[in-house]
């Protein structure tokens, strides 16, 4: 048999629509914006960022028997990502996710059709989970439905490294019962104050809410800030401030933000070293349009470092 891959990646894969307003955005009224489409989904997103950087990567997520679905596996499969676990079922469409974002790039609000992902049952992420307990490490986003993130935390537990991203304020609560299951949790403000009802507006509060979360159990929580930057908690809590950049589309920012993070957690770097090198792939691609940026790579991150 090959050797497990380093990462093992399970959740949403599918396709981004990003939408920018060409001026300012009036509810209710036809707006001219400029549309581009890319592949997306949170762990896809990981996954692909993680490719980039030099890790063999398997992706376990739900894509239909159609074009874009079609069109995400040939992807995959250039990308050199493993795809043999991916579950295509007959009976529903690959999920989309509509981005509208204003002229500056910032997100105004998201449109997702993710129903697919409903059907990532325990027991279709069992299966292909057993074939991936040598890797390094998994990331689970939580797209998934909860049962099958239960399950794959058990079949994880003493034995793989386990990470977890929010995806949303309306999802991450997916992730609440198996907290103390999860090495490293990625959030952003929003989903922090779905996990624990604390603001995060001030840098007090900050390490209030990034404490309170760590006592609910990841034993490393990484929180995104925006424009403001990027906080950690591993019984410390370190902060960052945003790499300077011009923002050309956030949309995948946060995604890759969280490889960028994970290739260092991965390579034995401490968490500060961690939270510096996810803000360097998180400006990379934020200064790009689309969900992943074209030429993002080791050695780029490294230059960023030392510049």
């Amino acid at each position: 048999m090959p050797p497990a891959p380093d990462i093992a990646c399970f959740g949403a894969a599918h396709m981004d629509i990003t939408a920018r307003a060409r001026g300012d955005f009036v509810p209710g009224a036809s707006n001219p914006v400029e549309t581009s489409r890319s592949h997306g989904g949170v762990v896809r997103n990981v996954a692909h960022n993680l490719a980039l950087l030099g890790h063999r990567v398997t992706l376990v997520t739900a894509l239909g028997r159609d074009g874009p679905g079609d069109e995400i596996m040939a992807a995959l499969t250039g990308l050199g990502i493993g795809a043999d676990k991916v579950f295509r079922p007959s009976s529903a469409l690959t999920a989309s996710y509509t981005a509208v974002l204003d002229p500056a790039g910032e997100l105004m609000f998201g449109l997702a059709d993710m129903a697919i992902y409903d059907q990532l049952t325990p027991d279709v992420v069992a299966e292909a989970a057993e074939s991936h307990l040598g890797a390094a490490l998994w990331v689970i986003d939580a797209n998934l439905p909860q049962a099958a993130i239960g399950d794959l935390v058990a079949q994880a537990a003493g034995r793989v490294r386990v990470a977890g991203i929010g995806v949303s304020p309306a999802k991450v609560v997916r992730l609440l019962p198996y907290l103390a299951s999860l090495d490293v949790l990625f959030v952003n403000r929003a989903e922090l104050r779905a996990l624990t009802g604390l603001a995060s507006a001030t840098e007090s509060e900050i390490m209030t809410a990034c404490e309170y979360l760590a006592g609910l159990g990841p034993r490393c929580v990484f929180l995104t800030l925006g424009a403001d930057g990027a906080a950690a908690w591993d019984g410390v809590l370190y902060r960052r401030l945003a790499v300077p950049g011009e923002v050309q589309d956030v949309n995948g920012a946060g995604d890759a933000f969280a490889a960028g993070a994970l290739d260092a957690i991965v390579a034995g770097a401490t968490t500060d070293a961690a939270l510096e090198r996810g803000l360097a792939a998180g400006a990379f691609t934020a200064a790009s349009v689309g969900s992943n940026a074209v030429g993002l790579s080791a050695a780029t991150l490294d230059q960023m470092a030392r510049d």
